[in-house]
C-alpha cells in the first residue's frame, strides 16, 4: 500500500505532560536531543509505502521540529476533525491516506511499512484502524499501563495509526470525531456503536471479525481493525511514565 500521510500535532501541552517540559504544544517535548514530532515524521520519511506528509499544527512552533525533512507543516483549525480535513486537503486527492498522532515516537520507518502491509492483507476497506494484543505490549514494555479490551479470540489496545478513504467522512463528521476522541479507550468505542455490541463485548461473545461486521453494518462503510504485533504503534506518550520510558529509549 502506497498513501501520503497526515500527522496531527496541533495539542497544547496544558495537561500532565506539562509537568516534564515547559513547550507550549506536546508535539515539541523534547527526546534524544529532538522534539517528540520529529521522531514520528523520521518513521514516515524511512517508511518506503510513504509519500508526501503533512503536518498540522502551528507552523510557527512546529516548522523547526521538521526542518530539513520533506514533511510540510499547516496551520490547525478548531478541533480534531477540522485538522484531519485541513490535513487531507493540503494532499492529493488520494484513494487512501495514512493518519498518525504527534505522540508515537517509537515508531520506525519498518513498523509503518509493516502496518500498511497488514492493512493490504485485509483487503479492500473505508478504514482500518490498528490494535494491539495486550501480549505484545507485555513482552516489549512490562509495566506500561495501557486500557485494554477483551474479546473473544484476544485482549487488545488501540492503535494511534489509521488509514481511511477520505470519502469515509462525507457524512460521518461527528462520528469520527467522537471514535478518536475514544481512540485510547476501546471500550468507549464500542460504546459508541451501540448497546447490542458493547453487551456482547463485555460477555466476551465477539471475536474482532464479528465486531467489525457489526460497526461496518452499523455505519454502512467497510472497516478493519488491524492487529499488529507492533506495541509502539499503541504506545503513546500522554503521561509523564510514558515519556520517562521515551526518554530511556530515545536517550535523556
Amino acid at each position: 500500500m502506497q498513501v501520503n500521510a497526515v500527522v496531527l500535532a496541533g495539542r497544547a501541552n496544558d495537561g500532565k505532560l506539562r509537568e516534564c517540559a515547559d513547550v507550549p504544544y506536546e508535539a515539541l517535548l523534547p527526546l534524544g536531543g529532538q522534539p517528540m514530532l520529529y521522531w514520528v515524521v523520521k518513521a514516515l520519511e524511512e517508511a518506503k509505502g510513504v509519500g508526501q506528509i503533512v503536518v498540522v499544527g502551528p507552523p510557527e512552533h512546529l516548522a523547526s521540529a521538521v526542518a530539513g525533512t520533506g514533511a510540510r507543516v499547516v496551520p490547525p483549525g478548531q478541533d480534531v476533525l477540522d485538522n484531519i480535513n485541513i490535513g487531507l486537503s493540503s494532499l492529493p486527492q488520494d484513494e487512501k491516506v495514512l493518519i498518525s498522532t504527534s505522540d508515537i515516537p517509537l515508531i520506525t520507518g519498518p513498523i509503518v511499512d509493516d502496518f500498511l502491509s497488514e492493512c493490504d492483507a485485509r483487503g479492500d476497506a473505508d478504514l482500518y484502524y490498528a490494535i494491539v494484543p495486550k501480549k505484545y505490549c507485555e513482552q516489549s514494555f512490562p509495566g506500561v499501563h495501557r486500557t485494554y479490551l477483551t474479546l473473544k479470540d484476544g485482549t487488545y489496545t488501540g492503535g494511534n495509526l489509521f488509514v481511511l478513504k477520505p470519502a469515509v467522512l462525507a457524512g460521518r463528521q461527528e462520528l469520527v470525531r467522537r471514535l478518536y476522541d475514544a481512540r485510547k479507550n476501546p471500550l468507549q468505542m464500542v460504546t459508541i456503536v451501540g448497546i447490542p455490541l458493547l453487551f456482547g463485548v463485555l460477555v466476551h461473545a465477539y471475536t474482532v471479525e464479528d465486531a467489525e461486521k457489526i460497526v461496518s453494518k452499523r455505519f454502512g462503510l467497510v472497516g478493519r481493525a488491524v492487529k499488529t504485533p507492533h506495541p509502539e504503534i499503541g504506545v503513546d506518550v500522554d503521561k509523564p511514565s510514558d515519556y520517562e520510558l521515551a526518554q530511556s529509549l530515545l536517550g535523556a
